[in-house]
This record gives structure tokens, sequence and C-alpha cells, in this order.
């Protein structure tokens, strides 16, 4: 699995903190290195779910359906409906605007830089605690570098929480009404009938 992009990768129409939280969320198994510290394997259960989010100040809900090699996400931005499929496997991201039976194909850029243990190790991952959140026992890691914040994660890799401050605002995110079980691969497929364009490619750092 990857880490596919980082806060400044994201291009319009979705806002660049909400493709890096998706992208986080996609984090694989990792071990940073030069220490014993063994991190959760994130990205590795299945899941379905509530989320709540506030993107500097603009609130989102939507439902989540989450695989260990894609994430479907369904939300309202802006009284728009969108569906949000992050596919690393396929090096791509679509987004899908139902009610117009369009979508924008992201390409997803190759880079060894990507690869979820050597993203998230770059995080230089904390552990600081742990809490309780909507009824799921978690770890709280704090984070540095790249992406700045705390991660509540469950043992089996779950995020529940996340509260990251970039130069955009500040993000928060929380997982309610957790559901574990395997995905219909359908979610992660895109529908049919639906006029694809292909979007620029995100840049390099």
């Amino acid at each position: 699995m990857v880490l596919p992009l980082g806060p400044r990768h994201c291009r319009p129409p979705l806002p660049a903190l909400l493709l890096a939280a998706l992208a986080l969320m996609m984090a694989g198994a990792a071990l940073l290195p030069g220490t014993a510290l063994a991190l959760p394997p994130v990205g590795e259960t299945p899941y379905s779910g509530r989320f709540t989010m506030d993107i500097a100040g603009q609130p989102v809900t939507g439902t989540l359906y989450h695989s260990p090699d894609a994430e479907r996400r369904e939300m309202t931005v802006e009284g728009t409906g969108q569906v949000f499929i992050l596919r690393p496997a396929a090096g791509e991201a679509l987004m899908i605007l139902p009610a117009a039976k369009m979508a924008m194909r992201i390409p997803l850029p190759p880079d060894p830089g990507l690869a979820a243990a050597e993203a998230f190790a770059r995080l230089d991952p904390q552990a600081e605690g742990e809490e309780t959140v909507a009824g799921e026992a978690t770890t709280i890691y704090r984070t540095s570098g790249e992406i700045e914040g705390r991660f509540w994660i469950t043992d089996d890799g779950v995020v529940m929480r996340m509260e990251t401050d970039t130069d955009r605002g500040r993000y928060t995110m929380e997982l309610l009404d957790l559901e574990r079980g395997a995905q219909d691969p359908a979610l992660f497929e895109l529908p049919p009938g639906v006029q694809v364009m292909e979007g620029m490619a995100p840049p390099r750092q």
C-alpha cells in the first residue's frame, strides 16, 4: 500500500486538507527506523462508518468504506454530493459527481517516498497516551515533519480521530459508528454511465 498524497499535492475540486486526510487513512504498517516502536497496522483492517471533519472551519460529514487496497468517501461539499475513491494500487484517485454523471480521474505520481511505511515513518510518530474514541480504545500518536498533529489509532490500525495544523488552517476528523468487515469491491469501481475527465497529474515536491 502507499500513502499517495500529502497536503501540497492535491488539486481542485477536492480541498487539499481533505485529500491529505484520505491519504493518511490509507497508510500501511510501519516500523520507525532506529527505534523499537512498532506502529499499528494502519489501513489493513476493512471497515465502514460515518465521519465528521472540520477543514479550516468548514464542517464536512459523510460515510466511508475502507478496504486494504482502496477507500470510498461519500459526502456533500458546498451543497453538492460527491464521491471520492482513492485507489493507490491502480495509481489513481476518482472524484465523482453522481448527479451530473461526471468524474475526474487524478493520476497518482510514482515516488519511492510515497510508500506507506516510509511516508508514515517520516512523520516520526511518538505514542503519548491512550484514550477511548467513539467506544474504541486507541493509542494517541503525535507526528512531526510534513504533517504535524495527533492521531488516535486502534490496535488493529483504524484511525478514529485526527488533528493537524497546516498553513491552510486546522483540520480535525473523527470516525463514528465503526463496523469492521469486508467491503463490496464494487464500491471502489467507477459507476457505469459516468463520463470521465482526465485530471492533471499532481505536482512533485
